[in-house]
């Protein structure tokens, strides 16, 4: 939902000028593939450590160098971020479990979220 709109200055830029940002990846294991959100969902063919996952997001809460994380070609002055949460949830639904990972931080270095 949208809560507030305010006009921004002509030079504004959203992507640079961001305070933050969020990706959401939601996984699905199950027998059967999902129909409806398929193209919104990366089916696995087996079930996470959900627990090693919600370790490792917390080593990864805050701000780091995160240049491990990023493809070479990165062309940034620095790869200090600052990741504000790391999210790892799952539910059960249909007979199959699903996983959600939201992570949230002031900006991301190039695939660095899909390689974490």
């Amino acid at each position: 939902c949208v809560d507030e709109v305010k006009f921004a200055a002509d030079r504004f830029h959203a992507r640079y000028r961001a305070v933050g940002k969020l990706y959401t990846y939601t996984c699905y294991v199950g027998d059967t593939k999902p129909v409806f959100n398929r193209k919104y969902v990366t089916t696995l063919d087996y079930v996470p450590d959900v627990a090693a996952m919600q370790r490792a997001a917390e080593v990864l809460t805050g701000e780091h160098d995160f240049k491990s994380f990023c493809c070479v070609r990165t062309q940034t002055e620095t790869t200090v971020r600052h990741v504000y949460g790391l999210e790892i949830s799952e539910q059960d639904a249909y007979g199959a479990k699903i996983f959600t990972i939201r992570i949230t931080g002031n900006g991301f270095l190039y695939n660095m979220v899909r390689t974490l």
